[in-house]
């Protein structure tokens, strides 16, 4: 997947792009999103994705994609690698998003917030600054984070971005910076507009036809009916990062609805994955991993769209000019 979107040689999936070139015209976007571990020059870590587009990928045999982090009583999931609470997820994640002990550029991008210990018979958490190992060298939090402090050039959410990542070396240096393009359309875009113009129309069948040659190449399961659900879904995962979703909420006049201002809301407010390793010698659960869901520190408040964000202004110029013109809603 991420090959069919950023690889330009030999591409079938893309038709128009924003196209860079190195010399000439370049972008920062591999510079300033790097893993602190995989930088090449100072610059890293500026911006992150967050947890709820990382559960909005399926599993291929669960629609349901949220990361299982505690039993049903409230005991953590105990992991042997960070990277097992991601597996069986939709392919389309491993193209979008670098999640913990993912690989780029040939080797894994570490993320632990810390270090989990028992104190009366309760799990605490031991952080530390970006990089800060024990007396034995042993990680208390990855140089990559996450962290909930201040402290820039590190990661805040638990994820990096994979999709448009630049593998070319010297890529995220600032005397070269990457040439990696920006789709404006492609091929699944193509088919996702006949998915829902088919579904508009009531042409289920087709619709269905539609969107499952998008799910398919993706190896998760196929759709027998489609919903208006479906078709925001899947519009969210194929196109994260692409400009798309915005504009597709606005559009559909539900972004009021998605983003609703409501505190802890599971959709308005962002939230990040902090990974913590068990440090408890003789516990059979020493070495293992744990994850706590939590707000993102950086935008603690949820996101707010007012139905008046449907709406720009209309100059009272214009009006004076022309007063057959009538003023937006909310104006």
């Amino acid at each position: 997947f991420y090959e069919a979107v950023c690889v330009k040689e030999n591409n079938k999936e893309v038709i128009w792009a924003r196209d860079y070139k190195y010399p000439g015209q370049t972008v920062e976007f591999t510079k300033l999103n790097i893993p602190a571990t995989h930088a090449e020059d100072i610059d890293r870590c500026m911006y992150s994705p967050i947890l709820n587009l990382v559960e909005a990928f399926e599993y291929v045999d669960n629609r349901e994609g949220g990361i299982k982090t505690k039993d049903a009583q409230g005991n953590y999931i105990f992991y042997n690698k960070p990277e097992d609470a991601f597996a069986n997820k939709d392919a389309r994640l491993y193209g979008s998003i670098i999640y913990p002990g993912a690989p780029f550029k040939g080797m894994p991008v570490p993320l632990q917030a810390g270090r989990k210990s028992l104190e009366n018979g309760v799990w605490v958490s031991e952080t530390a600054k970006g990089g800060t190992t024990d007396a034995q060298g042993n990680v208390i939090t990855s140089f990559n984070g996450p962290t909930t402090t201040n402290e820039q050039f590190i990661n805040k959410s638990g994820f990096f971005f994979r999709k448009f990542l630049d593998e070319t070396p010297m890529s995220s240096t600032r005397g070269r910076n990457s040439d990696m393009w920006f789709p404006r359309f492609r091929f699944a875009e193509a088919v996702m507009i006949a998915a829902e113009a088919s579904f508009e129309l009531n042409k289920q069948a087709d619709a269905v036809t539609y969107i499952n040659m998008v799910r398919e190449r993706a190896g998760i399961q196929p759709l027998t009916v489609v919903t208006f659900d479906d078709i925001v879904q899947e519009n969210r995962v194929e196109f994260a990062f692409e400009d798309h979703r915005y504009w597709d909420l606005k559009r559909w006049r539900i972004a009021d609805k998605v983003w609703n201002g409501i505190p802890n809301d599971p959709n308005a407010q962002q939230y990040a994955l902090f990974p913590y390793v068990i440090n408890e010698p003789g516990n059979p659960n020493n070495g293992k991993w744990v994850f706590d869901k939590q707000p993102v520190h950086m935008a603690p408040y949820p996101r707010y769209f007012q139905p008046k964000h449907y709406y720009n202004f209309i100059d009272q110029g214009w009006i004076n000019n022309n007063p057959k013109l009538v003023k937006n809603p909310y104006q």
